[in-house]
């Protein structure tokens, strides 16, 4: 897949460019650039290509692409399209560009250590989404100094925790006809996610056996397939806490493809640090400050 060289237009007067987008779908060229990005997803879902791996996306999550890693957020294909589709919000910054001298001061060695920890990029943790997207989206609205101020903000919240999901190290663009298949799979799978999805099924849709579709995608993505599965329906889960909590822990096990509340919490727990009731009470109280 053909790798776009693409050019972010920062602004001379400031070291942060911010850039508001609501599209019908995503960008969707693989490309990179000098420049690192954090991206809020608030509106749209469907699969991210960054670098050698593979991560399903939907809204209300945050990453951060790494500079110069090759990326493309691919929309998943909507039933009723229209014109709004996919929103986004996104702080460019080049960390080796003017901030590079601030980032050098002895205050800012955390956020310094923590930028170098994930120079590849990673995904909020989810127990951080709301927070830093409260703060993405208060840089983005500022201007100049104040930007500033925000975006030191932001990154000082991130760089309290290491919890975040990597992304995977950039080997090589994957080449076009295996993102197309990958896609396909993540595409299935977000359809599908409310009921149980099989092994069989899923390596048939890939035309291969199971033990060979098992191999092929753990080498693309770095997880078993029953591990993304399980990671996607968690965000699902999440988001439902999220848009209708008064709809109920359970409501929430059941929509995202869990067939027991008991494994539904279990899996949560492994994958969040947290119980679901306490996920729902720390989104809650988030929001309250926004």
């Amino acid at each position: 897949m053909k790798v776009v060289p693409f050019t972010v237009p920062v602004p001379r007067d400031s070291s942060i460019h911010a850039q508001h987008e609501v599209l019908p779908h995503f960008y969707e060229h693989l490309h990179r650039h000098r420049e690192a990005q954090l991206t809020w997803i608030v509106k749209g879902s469907g699969t991210l290509l960054a670098g050698q791996g593979v991560f399903p996306f939907s809204a209300g999550q945050v990453f951060l692409i790494g500079a110069g890693l090759p990326h493309v957020f691919r929309s998943a294909v909507s039933a009723t399209p229209t014109q709004e589709d996919a929103e986004a919000w996104t702080l460019f910054f080049d960390p080796q560009g003017p901030l590079a001298a601030v980032l050098q001061l002895p205050e800012m060695q955390p956020i310094h250590r923590w930028l170098q920890h994930y120079s590849q990029g990673c995904r909020v943790a989810a127990a951080h989404e709301a927070e830093t997207a409260r703060l993405l989206h208060m840089a983005a609205s500022q201007q100049q100094q104040a930007r500033l101020l925000c975006f030191l903000q932001l990154l000082q919240h991130l760089a309290g925790s290491r919890q975040h999901a990597p992304l995977a190290s950039w080997q090589r663009p994957l080449p076009e006809a295996e993102g197309q298949r990958l896609g396909a799979i993540m595409q299935y799978s977000h359809q599908h996610l409310h009921r149980s999805i099989g092994l069989p099924e899923v390596a048939a849709l890939a035309h291969m056996s199971v033990p060979a579709f098992c191999r092929y995608f753990k080498k693309h993505t770095g997880k078993t397939y029953i591990r993304f599965l399980n990671e996607l329906r968690i965000q699902t889960a999440c988001r439902q806490l999220q848009q209708e909590p008064e709809a109920g822990i359970a409501a929430a096990a059941y929509t995202s493809g869990f067939q027991h509340v008991a494994s539904f919490n279990r899996v949560f727990r492994q994958q969040m640090g947290q119980t679901p009731g306490q996920y729902l009470r720390q989104w809650a109280g988030a929001q309250a400050k926004i």
